[in-house]
């Protein structure tokens, strides 16, 4: 595929670049693997002190209380 960029950065006829666009993002598509971060924001709390969380049923999926509304007792 390198090679591939390469002759397609030095072509001067767009409807062969374009070619060798398309040829190159069917290349990327077929053979490239996928990584997809993810990082969830988790709250959790458990404990007599603490006040105002409440669970959501999504769990991590939608998230768990707002940390703006949670109170601890000294």
């Amino acid at each position: 595929m390198g090679e591939l960029l390469k002759m397609s950065l030095a072509e001067t006829d767009p409807a062969k670049r374009h070619e060798m666009h398309c040829e190159m993002q069917t290349l990327v598509h077929n053979d490239a693997g996928m990584v997809i971060p993810y990082h969830t924001n988790v709250l959790d709390a458990k404990s007599t002190k603490v006040h105002g969380f409440s669970n959501v049923p999504l769990g991590q999926l939608g998230g768990n209380g707002w940390a703006e509304f949670i109170w601890k007792d000294a």
